[in-house]
């Protein structure tokens, strides 16, 4: 079966999404950059988690960033330094 050209988003089950006007204004710009880019979301930690991937954030895209780093689910002392001013953010949602 062929299906036309189309995005999609995975959500994975274990995150809460709210569907509020910041959320919906981050898919738009997502959509725009989805033809040229995997776009995915990321969430700036509150506390240090290890269950958790770091993005580290590139060049700003305008509107968007390349994601420069990435490391997935660190040991707590390395979670602690990316809550403590490192700009990272914990990985979220794919586009």
């Amino acid at each position: 079966m062929k299906a036309g050209d189309g995005n999609f988003a995975v959500l994975p089950s274990d995150h809460i999404v709210e569907v509020n006007e910041e959320c919906i204004k981050a898919f738009r710009i997502a959509e725009k950059f989805s033809d040229r880019f995997l776009v995915t979301f990321g969430i700036r930690p509150t506390k240090a988690h290890s269950g958790y991937g770091y993005i580290k954030p590139g060049n700003d895209l305008g509107g968007a960033f390349r994601v420069e780093d990435f490391h997935e689910k660190p040991d707590l002392r390395m979670a602690e330094a990316h809550k403590g001013g490192l700009p990272m953010e914990q990985r979220h949602v794919s586009f």
